[in-house]
């Protein structure tokens, strides 16, 4: 065991807005947590975009804010982060980061459809979007995980 802490950037693949400030401070909440729950050895930032879009609505927005969330992750790895999660239901960028560089990187929505797969042989995915049931289908499908899919 290392007593150097394990970097995590969280990455919230948006500009920053007033709008995020409750994201945010769960997210430091859940940091501050994690640090207390690992005795230090687990240290999870958080960071968001400075050019790009507030919020990514469909696959126009994932495509304005791809590269600046390419360059953040560029970074994430010189700057010495262990790992980064993408924390956008879309996984916008995930598999073009993963190519990018050689650290781990997570995207939540598939984490999530693993996870769920595991502990059911069906799940649905609530969204507060009508519009998105598409893009949730397209990325379980991408998964490998369409079998399970009951809703969304």
């Amino acid at each position: 065991m290392t007593s150097n802490p394990q970097r995590i950037l969280d990455l919230l693949p948006v500009v920053y807005t007033d709008g995020l400030k409750s994201a945010v401070a769960d997210r430091k909440k859940l940091a501050g947590k994690l640090a207390a729950q690992t005795n230090g050895l687990i240290s999870l930032e958080l960071d968001s975009l400075s050019k790009g879009t507030v919020s990514i609505e469909d696959a126009y927005d994932e495509a304005v804010n791809e590269p600046h969330i390419l360059e953040k992750v560029r970074i994430a790895e010189k700057n010495g982060f262990n790992a980064i999660v993408i924390d956008c239901f879309g996984d916008p960028g995930l598999d073009a980061a993963r190519e990018l560089v050689r650290i781990p990187v997570v995207g939540v929505a598939q984490s999530a459809c693993h996870l769920a797969a595991q502990l059911a042989p069906r799940f649905s995915i609530i969204n507060t979007v009508p519009e998105f049931a598409h893009i949730d289908h397209s990325l379980v499908e991408k998964f490998g995980l369409g079998q399970h899919l009951a809703s969304s």
